[in-house]
């Protein structure tokens, strides 16, 4: 049973630190082969992550592409050359730093619950007393929550997510086949794993959190300047993959406050960081009013608008009560 750690680098100068202990955490996992595909860097990471790799004997393909073509794109280029031993995919950020023999644990709760995803909880790199994410639930216009963010560990329980963090999931590799790939190559980020999620529900798979702690975010190292605010860069990706499902299934009066949620935002992001998150704003929108048929069947029958509108992006609600999450059709 080998397992697939899929490994994107793009320009990872930086956080060559955290990868340094990234590999180190994995280097005693059994049966692990890392995937690292290069998105074009011009400052020699992909040379020292070979390295690194070599250093602690890992296995390992190594794939350079002659220029970015985005994470979700070099993920599914990954997916589409596991070996054909290769039981599970592990979706690992170059920027999470995951606990030491995690990726047994949670490969054994995949193995004995049925699932096709698993992933644990997620801790704050800077403020590792704190939850990052725990899963995350959408409502029935599509909405995101993150479930736990910004509280203790405490918060955080056994359940079904509506989908899984792509920043630390472990997914079984036959069931991704029959979609194809993990991802949608039209997506750059934080939509693709919403769609993955309510694709798999959607086929009548279960995916799954389980309440222990996986690993430390640093979060958006790689989409731009990050100071106190994230880049404007993430901002756009994250009001997108709001506002798709919005346009697809909201109603007219839903999509404007949501609009005016995110423009709010954007101004207050503007006026603090140095970065054009109105301009972001705008990009997303354009993006959201074209045509995405995939997103008629994200929504769940969770929570209410209300949440939305009163939602503190810092704190994440608490997991749902009930540990079933239904799929509406298209």
């Amino acid at each position: 049973m080998m397992i697939a750690i899929v490994f994107i680098n793009y320009n990872s100068w930086k956080i060559l630190s955290l990868e340094r202990l990234i590999i180190f955490n994995i280097k005693n996992e059994s049966n692990v082969i890392f995937y690292l595909v290069d998105n074009a860097s011009s400052d020699n990471s992909d040379a020292i992550l070979l390295e690194l790799l070599k250093e602690h004997d890992l296995s390992y393909h190594y794939y350079r592409l002659p220029y970015n073509i985005g994470f979700v794109r070099a993920v599914n280029f990954a997916f589409r050359r596991l070996d054909k031993d290769v039981k599970y995919v592990v979706l690992l950020n170059n920027d999470l730093v995951p606990v030491r023999g995690i990726i047994s644990r949670l490969v054994d709760v995949l193995e004995g619950g049925g699932f096709a995803g698993v992933q644990g909880t997620i801790m704050q790199l800077l403020r590792p007393w704190l939850v990052d994410n725990a899963g995350h639930v959408v409502d029935r216009f599509g909405l995101s929550y993150p479930v736990c963010r910004g509280r203790l560990f405490s918060c955080a329980r056994d359940y079904e997510p509506s989908y899984l963090s792509g920043a630390f999931s472990i997914y079984r590799v036959d069931v991704l086949r029959k979609l194809g790939a993990p991802f949608s190559d039209v997506y750059e980020a934080y939509f693709d794993d919403k769609l993955l999620g309510a694709r798999l529900r959607k086929g009548g798979y279960k995916i799954f959190h389980k309440a222990i702690v996986a690993g430390f975010h640093l979060g958006s190292a790689t989409y731009g300047p990050r100071r106190f605010f994230k880049s404007a860069r993430w901002f756009k990706y994250v009001s997108a993959a709001e506002l798709i499902p919005v346009f697809k299934n909201a109603p007219l009066p839903v999509k404007i406050f949501a609009m005016l949620k995110f423009l709010g935002a954007g101004v207050i992001g503007s006026l603090f960081s140095g970065e054009d998150y109105v301009k972001s704003f705008v990009e997303a929108v354009k993006f959201a009013a074209l045509e995405h048929p995939e997103a008629g069947f994200v929504r769940s029958e969770f929570f209410s608008f209300l949440d939305f509108l009163l939602q503190n992006p810092f704190i994440g609600i608490r997991p749902p009560k009930t540990s079933k999450i239904n799929v509406k059709g298209t």
